[in-house]
């Protein structure tokens, strides 16, 4: 956890995709596909069939470097333009002030906001799926 904000960009993308994978999640990561809405698709299905779909966009910065309204407005844009159920915007980092007086406003458009500490508590709580675990090709440096 104390070196989630100086992992590699697409590593970060990829924890993010296997926590949710580990999770029941099916991810599709799209982050170099271009026009792609964001880093990562993902749909779960739930016990009657019915699939709820998210779009995350993961943001790997430094402890210092905030995140602001543009960056979460781009993403409501994305969702609408994606037409998914719900979206993320999971950083490393943390929110400005602005951001986090609206953050109801935001869980109200189905617009989910996770912080370094929540990333570290998704780590804390992850769990392999029984199929294996995290993969990383060799050489990823922290």
């Amino acid at each position: 956890p104390e070196a989630l904000d100086r992992v590699a960009w697409e590593a970060f993308e990829k924890i993010a995709a296997e926590v949710l994978a580990s999770k029941g999640f099916v991810v599709d990561l799209s982050g170099r596909v271009r026009n792609a809405s964001a880093d990562i698709m993902a749909v779960r299905r739930d016990s009657l069939g019915v699939e709820t779909r998210y779009l995350l966009e993961c943001k790997r910065h430094r402890g210092d470097r905030k995140i602001g309204l543009n960056l979460i407005n781009a993403l409501l844009g994305a969702k609408v333009r994606a037409g998914v159920d719900h979206a993320m915007l999971v950083t490393s980092s943390s929110f400005t002030r602005d951001v986090v007086e609206l953050r109801e406003q935001f869980v109200d458009l189905r617009v989910h906001l996770r912080d370094g500490a929540a990333i570290c508590e998704w780590l804390q709580d992850y769990e392999p799926r029984h199929s294996g675990g995290l993969w990383l090709v060799d050489g990823w440096e922290v």
